[in-house]
């Protein structure tokens, strides 16, 4: 496996086949922490599903590389443009890829790469008799640029649109991939409309241990609404800052700034958190009375699990594949980039009480294919050696 970034995804699967003993090796893009907790012996105590909490990968089968783009990174990082930012992330991806196709291990029978940074990759793991897998994080590049374009001006858009050299490395290592991991139906169809290679569909999977309706912290008050995800446009917040201006209900917007432009006139009834850590996103799910997600292009949106396990009702679009495993009753759909649509949906949230929220909750678990991510990971390791 190679990532030149701990994708939550891709760390499930590090932990999980590390401890059933299916992972050789994992090479990632050296980081300040991961170079400390290696020479820290306290760290190893920490359980899996803690390290993968924490963002920690299984550190017996890291393979730490290219200490001097985690550098650049966190200078770059310093900057405050989005779009710098972004073409740093897909030129160190790049550089990755090059300097990590010399790590793989002799006895590797598969190896697993990200989008973006797994061409040479793949050319060598292929050339020694090494099946491959590019793990689809995202939309295809083609669809993702696409569906921008449809709904937005390309100027509003520039900065997140998937540059053409990125879209041409894509498409060459699918055409190295012996399977494509997709995390949705969506996704597989988006595939499958350029390429002829072969595909995987498996949903994530999801923390559920950690999000489980609470007792409600507001029992009182105007309704809350609550988004989290990059303050971007692909996650439609325009649409969304539009359809609640004038509603009597506060909504919070939690997350990266993407496109700074979009918080700089709020409506009044809108309060932008800024990046909250995971602990806090509990916090606020358990006082929202609707989840929101209004985006144009999702692969697989994880925080739509999480809400609808912590009992909160979800308003989001067909362009989320999350919503294909959901059970009937969870969420609400509208068409993406349909302000009225999404307006009425929100105009129609009632708060709801404690049994409500846990019924919600039950069926995440117990009526739906949403599951845990060692059930993911052993999913995906079945769909690759058949037993």
């Amino acid at each position: 496996m190679s990532s030149p970034y701990p994708e939550g995804a891709f760390l499930a699967l590090a932990n999980q086949w590390h401890a059933k003993g299916h992972l050789s090796r994992m090479i990632l893009q050296a980081r300040p922490q991961q170079r400390l907790a290696s020479a820290a012996g306290p760290l190893r105590r920490l359980s899996a599903i803690d390290r993968l909490a924490r963002g920690w990968p299984i550190l017996e089968a890291a393979h730490l590389i290219a200490p001097e783009l985690e550098i650049g990174r966190l200078i770059v990082g310093r900057v405050p443009s989005a779009h710098l930012r972004a073409r740093y992330m897909y030129v160190s991806a790049a550089r990755f890829d090059r300097k990590a196709r010399v790590h793989i291990p002799e006895r590797a029978k598969w190896h697993l790469g990200m989008p973006a940074a797994s061409v040479e990759t793949f050319r060598e793991a292929r050339s020694r008799g090494i099946r491959t897998i590019l793990h689809a994080v995202n939309a295809h590049p083609l669809a993702q640029n696409d569906l921008l374009l449809r709904f937005y001006e390309r100027r509003e858009v520039e900065q997140e649109l998937v540059p053409t050299r990125v879209v041409d490395r894509i498409l060459e290592e699918v055409e190295y991939s012996s399977v494509v991991l997709a995390p949705s139906r969506l996704v597989a169809a988006q595939f499958s409309l350029h390429h002829k290679a072969a595909i995987a569909i498996e949903h994530y999977g999801v923390a559920l241990h950690t999000m489980r309706p609470d007792a409600l912290s507001k029992p009182d008050g105007p309704l809350t609404a609550l988004y989290v995800g990059q303050i971007s446009r692909r996650k439609g917040l325009p649409f969304l800052l539009e359809a609640v201006r004038g509603l009597k209900l506060e909504l919070k917007l939690a997350g990266p700034l993407v496109a700074p432009d979009l918080i700089k006139k709020l409506p009044d009834n809108v309060r932008y958190l800024g990046t909250v850590p995971q602990g806090q996103v509990r916090s606020l799910m358990s006082s929202a009375d609707v989840f929101v997600l209004p985006t144009i292009e999702d692969a697989c949106a994880l925080v739509t699990f999480e809400a609808a396990a912590a009992g909160v009702p979800v308003i989001t679009t067909q362009n989320n594949g999350a919503v294909e495993i959901m059970p009937i009753g969870s969420f609400t759909s509208v068409e993406a980039g349909n302000v009225l649509a999404l307006r009425a949906a929100i105009g129609e949230v009632r708060r709801e009480d404690i049994a409500l929220r846990q019924a919600r909750g039950r069926a995440i678990r117990q009526e739906s294919q949403v599951r845990d991510w060692p059930a993911y990971a052993d999913a995906v390791l079945r769909r690759l050696t058949g037993h």
